[in-house]
């Protein structure tokens, strides 16, 4: 395995739109909440955690956010947005300002996803595939920030999309027979879930042995929860 020393220089993406997986953002930033800001959030410090591409791409975004200088060095806005209780605010303003020519241009709120497209194509010197994941990350940051979407452009807001995952997995609950182990007679039944990694990096399986009858509804949403990362893993863009 090599160290940080023996990866290709970071490319020079600050004419370049976020293009990373939001998913991938949204990590970055936890990990920052967790274990603190450190002086220099470079490769030193990402590489144990993001490797190639998708490193040099949560660069480019926070450099494209206005979170980072150019030495790499956190900025104010970045101590704003790591905080939890007032990230969507803050990352809210964020994309309103960073993305003043999209917002003129084609209105989220109202615009269709062909508008947003062909906003980003005059905006940005992206094109083909990188445009599509510029697009995707925007609507996506949006919709985490709670900003309005129309219906138009593929992707509905993030409060819709929880309450649609919880009904299903209610709906889910509430089919399995739990009767026949609910007093601990029969073992629950086991369950088997396997995801295939992008890039050819293999599989992960997933094996449950659960009675759901007994669980508390903390435990319920944190095991569905950890289903719904799994298959959110397995479409991490390649």
């Amino acid at each position: 395995m090599g160290s940080p020393d023996d990866e290709r220089p970071e490319p020079d993406t600050t004419d370049l739109p976020a293009y990373v997986a939001f998913g991938r953002f949204v990590d970055l930033l936890d990990r920052l909440e967790s274990a603190g800001i450190p002086g220099r959030v470079d490769r030193g410090y990402w590489y144990p955690y993001f490797r190639g591409a998708v490193g040099a791409r949560l660069m480019g975004t926070l450099r494209f956010l206005n979170l980072i200088d150019a030495a790499s060095e956190p900025k104010t806005e970045l101590e704003a947005v790591v905080p939890q209780e007032n990230r969507k605010q803050v990352l809210g303003a964020l994309l309103k300002q960073r993305y003043k020519p999209i917002f003129e241009l084609a209105d989220p709120a109202r615009a269709t996803r062909l508008q947003l497209d062909k906003a980003f194509k005059e905006t940005f010197t992206v094109a083909g595939d990188t445009r599509r994941k510029a697009v995707t990350f925007f609507l996506k940051a949006a919709s985490y920030a709670e900003l309005p979407l129309s219906s138009y452009v593929g992707l509905r807001s993030t409060p819709t999309r929880k309450r649609t995952r919880s009904k299903a997995a209610e709906s889910r609950l509430r089919a399995l027979d739990v009767s026949r182990f609910a007093t601990g007679a029969e073992s629950p039944p086991t369950a088997t879930h396997t995801v295939s990694l992008p890039n050819n990096a293999g599989s992960i399986t997933l094996i449950a042995q659960v009675n759901w009858l007994t669980l508390r509804p903390d435990q319920r949403t944190r095991i569905l929860a950890l289903v719904d990362k799994l298959n959110e893993l397995a479409q991490e863009p390649e």
